[in-house]
């Protein structure tokens, strides 16, 4: 009985010492950091959750499991916006996120939930950088430029690329959708 109960000491042990070691991560309550504003896992799992009840039956849903990674993307990407002179105004107007607020259904949906506004504006910001060349190198400049700390639980930051994947390679965590590049 003293051997099995060593064993099972030992294993926990090893256990947590892996577990340990998949990250140095010691903020639990933060998502990330873009030059010193914290987005906390409060507002990306409300938003989360919005975003969910409110894709539901579109035909495009979005699933709890990607739904944290979705709303970090778009409150991420408004923080590096942020970082800018004209607050990223050069890639997405203020106006045109009032209009997908007052318009689009999902925005209409979750516009209650803290952070949604600026949630759009990340979101608007990534579309507008796919479709324009100009606007990815701004936003991709100012993710270049900004210094990022970022939850292990989304993946690493690369600053070399301005961006960040799910590639996180901890065992601890699942993978969830890789987050759209710019």
């Amino acid at each position: 009985m003293k051997r099995r109960i060593a064993a099972l000491v030992g294993l926990v042990a090893a256990l947590a010492v892996t577990l340990a070691g998949c990250s140095s991560w010691t903020q639990a309550s933060t998502a990330a950091q873009v030059n010193g504003q914290t987005i906390t896992m409060t507002q990306v799992q409300q938003l989360a959750d919005a975003l969910v009840s409110a894709t539901k039956t579109s035909s495009s849903p979005i699933s709890a499991g990607d739904a944290p990674v979705v709303a970090l993307q778009g409150l991420f990407t408004a923080a590096v916006l942020d970082t800018a002179s004209d607050k990223g105004a050069s890639v997405v107007t203020s106006d045109s996120v009032s209009q997908v607020m007052a318009q689009d259904p999902v925005a209409q949906a979750i516009a209650k939930v803290p952070g949604a506004t600026d949630w759009a504006r990340g979101e608007l910001a990534i579309s507008q950088a796919q479709s324009d060349q100009t606007a990815a190198t701004t936003l991709l400049g100012l993710g270049k430029k900004a210094t990022v700390t970022l939850n292990p639980r989304f993946g690493q930051w690369d600053p070399s690329s301005g961006w960040f994947s799910t590639n996180n390679g901890s065992l601890s965590v699942p993978a969830t959708a890789a987050p759209k590049l710019p």
